[in-house]
């Protein structure tokens, strides 16, 4: 299944790396790093920072995240087990 890290601010998606590198120690690598706009992300053209925005941008970002898990051979099996 696909984890999804989202860093606070100022920080930008590096700080995860330590994490992502033990994870993928155990064999865990569907990791997707979400960075805000403005914070390791570009800003793009009419964005104005807002609090939704950035939420609208933060739920882009777990609905690929979503999209590339259920492309996965994992999901086809959970979902044919529980039919």
């Amino acid at each position: 299944m696909t984890k999804v890290f989202v860093h606070g601010n100022p920080e930008t998606a590096d700080v995860w790396n330590p994490l992502v590198e033990a994870l993928a120690a155990h064999g865990i690598t569907d990791i997707v790093r979400v960075s805000p706009p403005g914070f390791g992300a570009p800003v793009p053209e009419g964005f104005g920072g807002t609090r939704e925005e950035h939420k609208a941008d933060k739920a882009k970002a777990v609905k690929h995240a979503v999209a590339r898990y259920r492309a996965t051979e994992e999901w086809k099996h959970a979902q044919a087990a529980a039919a």
